[in-house]
């Protein structure tokens, strides 16, 4: 059975989502992972971790077996090295470059699916580029509708809105959006999850 293959964006360069990336990879997960990000902000951060790292350059084969420790790489250079702990606005662009990458392959099926680190927006403001979240972002890229889900084993939640100031919410929720909010909603349980056992809708809000 050949393996998914995952594209994983590694978020902020100076955050925590290169080690993720690192420790992910020594798990057994029966995926190829494919690491969209910098050789050397990988190579830096498996000797924070302790560990090794064997990348290699993805040449869009698929596998049927991967070993632990092992990552492709989707080569995406850094404009300045990393400070753990440090977000850095001159790296903007390569979080945005990752970002990039991931979404345009797997509109053109290089990726079966996409994994985000974190990232710190905040840091891509400051670099003069609007920027609300990896949904938007997604949305945008795909000119598509979409709907964030939370989902774990025993609960799936769809937001109606995202990243909006709490009281920018309620003028921000109409019946167009709710509707197509359900639409959507309910087409992707049943392509993606199977005929519902249980569905219901629980209006709140955090």
């Amino acid at each position: 059975m050949t393996l998914p293959r995952l594209a994983i964006t590694s978020g902020e360069p100076g955050g925590v989502g290169p080690e993720l990336l690192i420790r992910l990879a020594a798990t057994q997960l029966p995926a190829t992972l494919i690491a969209i990000s910098d050789r050397a902000l990988l190579q830096r951060a498996a000797a924070r971790c302790g560990t090794t790292i064997v990348l290699v350059d993805d040449d869009g084969s698929v596998e049927t077996r991967r070993e632990p420790g092992t990552l492709r790489l989707r080569q995406t250079p850094l404009a300045v090295d990393e400070t753990p702990g440090l977000p850095d606005s001159r790296n903007a662009a390569h979080v945005l470059a990752t970002l990039a990458e991931a979404a345009d392959g797997c509109m053109a099926g290089r990726y079966d699916a996409v994994v985000t680190a974190p990232l710190q927006k905040s840091s891509i403001n400051d670099a003069g580029i609007r920027f609300s979240g990896h949904t938007e972002f997604f949305a945008e890229r795909a000119n598509a509708n979409v709907v964030m889900m939370l989902a774990s084993p025993q609960l799936r939640v769809a937001l109606v809105t995202t990243h909006l100031p709490l009281a920018a919410v309620p003028g921000a929720i109409t019946a167009p959006l709710l509707t197509g909010t359900l639409r959507i909603v309910h087409a992707e349980l049943r392509q993606k999850f199977g005929p519902p056992h249980l569905w219901g809708v629980r209006p709140c809000g955090v």
